[in-house]
């Protein structure tokens, strides 16, 4: 089998097992522990594998690394509305779900936008 199928299916298999473990977690056991479990960066492991089995270099990782922390700004607001519009949802599953994601894009462009008008991307490389 390829390389890059083999840890494609690698990461597929250990986010599934993370994305099942949080859901567990939240459903049968406690929501806090579950956020908690959620928060540990463990989710990114399979993609810094896959990237270093590729042949990206640690100084790429750690760019990668890097602006997955300020893109924890956009997870927080997106979060932050889902728990809003859940709050304030009666009956729709789906509504909350659709609002969030229009915030989602709205915040993710706007950090593009800023990412490139400041040329932020050659800082790090």
């Amino acid at each position: 089998m390829k390389k890059w199928l083999t840890n494609l299916i690698i990461s597929f298999f250990s986010g599934g097992f993370i994305t099942a473990s949080i859901a567990y977690m939240g459903t049968f056991m406690s929501p806090i522990l579950a956020s908690i479990w959620w928060s540990f960066p463990i989710s990114l492991i399979p993609s810094m594998y896959y990237m270093k089995q590729e042949g990206k270099t640690n100084k790429e990782i750690s760019y990668f690394c890097f602006t997955t922390t300020f893109a924890l700004i956009i997870l927080f607001l997106t979060t932050l509305s889902l728990s809003h519009f859940f709050l304030h949802e009666k009956k729709s599953f789906w509504m909350p779900l659709v609002k969030s994601f229009g915030v989602f894009t709205v915040i993710s462009l706007i950090y593009y936008l800023i990412i490139h008008f400041f040329n932020l991307q050659s800082f790090w490389k």
